[in-house]
């Protein structure tokens, strides 16, 4: 560029190529400056970004494993039951649904639960 702006110099328009450059370098240096400054709020957003996740990470593993440690102890009590018919209930939705009846089967498992266990 240089042996380029050599040539343009025995011209008559060099003042106006001189000019020319100087804004070139002039827009170029906003730009570097403006990269520099979107890099570094894109790196502080990455890095807010990463510790919000991690956090929810956190939050999320903690609260599965009480609730993993819950549901072990509760099958764990389902398997010191008397009477398998009580894990059965516990396992089956009795809820009725729109169109289904299953008031049979809901009374045959209620009184399977009730029922003492047969010697």
């Amino acid at each position: 560029m240089e042996a380029f702006a050599d040539n343009i110099t025995s011209t008559g328009d060099s003042s106006w190529n001189s000019e020319w450059q100087a804004k070139l370098e002039m827009r170029r240096g906003a730009e570097v400056s403006a990269k520099a400054a979107c890099i570094a709020a894109a790196a502080a957003a990455l890095a807010t970004f990463s510790t919000e996740r991690m956090a929810l990470r956190d939050a999320t593993m903690s609260k599965n494993r009480s609730e993993e440690q819950v549901k072990l102890e509760s099958l764990e009590a389902d398997l010191e039951s008397v009477n398998p018919w009580e894990r059965v209930v516990k396992l089956v939705d009795l809820q009725q649904e729109e169109g289904i009846n299953v008031e049979r089967i809901r009374t045959l498992l209620i009184q399977l639960k009730n029922e003492k266990e047969k010697v």
